[in-house]
């Protein structure tokens, strides 16, 4: 029904008066509306947010504003868009956290999902208290070194008639970690400071094919605390090419033929004499590897079972020969060389 103007009046007949024919009923005209100031309106809105949405550094799609629909719906378009590598998309769900934006490219995403890329995402359930809710998800991160298993919690709240995330990237205080001088960022140095990233693999290589990033260090969720020490592992093939050197070097040890003799382990670091274990290897060492410091330093520690004898001095510091069927070692691998821990 057409509401009538306020400056025409409805012709009503009076108590006694017949009702008028149609025809000589009085003609209302309905206003007339014009939807051209709406849309002038909605140009400039969206002509002064791409503007500044631009000056600040980040692209990001505006139909992703306008995005309705129920927590979960936009959680899913959210990470849909991560998946296929739209970053702009992906900003557009939500707003950009403070702090440097160079993360949030288009290729660094690229790079991310290189790396790892996501894939089946369920949302298992969201928790609405008013206008904010946490969407609870579970995606898989495939790591080159594995595939890891996510679980996360989205937080989002309500915009209008849809809903937002509360951010669309992850506040993250990355600090530099063992190994992070042999590291890339993104291409980069590994930075120091608050950084908003993507979801999804952390976005960092090595020089050295040794090295590898710690499961704690490979991915960014929205639940992990916002604090990401970027370290190092060993990799399988640098635990491939140490192993034998170790088993070769101690070979050397046992035989007497080492180069540096003296920096030959012993089982007793304290009274054992240096470069006295001899005999031969029995089976194969037990080692675990660390990445110590940030110029990517390997230490190696274990044990070898052997059948040998080496010299103990006793409190006199008369020397004494001592039979064993292992020694404990201790190495650093720098440069693909193996070097005795003998401190």
């Amino acid at each position: 029904m057409t509401e009538l103007s306020p400056s025409v009046s409805a012709y009503r007949p009076g108590p006694t008066e017949e009702p008028a024919e149609p025809s000589t009923l009085p003609v209302v005209s309905a206003p007339t509306v014009t939807r051209s100031h709406q849309y002038q309106h909605a140009f400039w809105f969206a002509l002064l947010l791409a503007v500044a949405l631009t000056l600040g550094g980040t692209a990001v799609a505006l139909g992703a504003y306008t995005a309705d629909g129920q927590p979960a719906t936009v959680v899913r378009e959210y990470f849909a868009a991560l998946s296929r590598g739209d970053a702009a998309a992906a900003l557009g769900y939500g707003t950009v956290p403070a702090g440097p934006t160079g993360l949030l490219a288009a290729s660094t995403l690229a790079a991310q999902n290189s790396l790892g890329p996501m894939r089946d995402m369920v949302v298992h359930g969201v928790r609405q208290h008013g206008d904010t809710a946490q969407v609870f998800v579970t995606y898989t991160v495939g790591l080159r070194s594995g595939p890891v298993e996510v679980s996360d919690t989205v937080p989002v709240r309500r915009h209008g008639h849809g809903w937002r995330l509360v951010g669309s990237a992850v506040g993250e205080r990355i600090s530099p970690g063992a190994g992070s001088a042999l590291a890339a960022m993104a291409g980069s140095a590994v930075p120091t400071g608050e950084f908003p990233m993507f979801p999804g693999a952390v976005p960092v290589t090595y020089n050295s094919p040794d090295l590898t990033l710690a499961p704690d260090s490979s991915v960014v969720r929205f639940a992990d605390g916002g604090q990401l020490s970027v370290d190092a592992e060993v990799t399988l093939i640098g635990r491939a090419a140490i192993t034998p050197a170790v088993r070769g070097a101690l070979t050397a040890c046992l035989a007497g033929t080492a180069a540096n003799e003296e920096r030959c382990p012993v089982p007793d670091a304290v009274a054992g004499v240096p470069g006295s274990l001899r005999g031969g290897l029995t089976g194969q060492p037990a080692l675990s590897f660390q990445v110590a410091g940030s110029a990517g330093v390997i230490t190696v520690r274990g044990s070898v079972p052997v059948a040998g004898t080496y010299q103990e001095l006793d409190e006199n510091n008369i020397a004494r020969t001592r039979t064993v069927t292992s020694t404990r070692l201790s190495a650093w691998w720098v440069s693909a060389g193996l070097h005795w821990d003998v401190s």
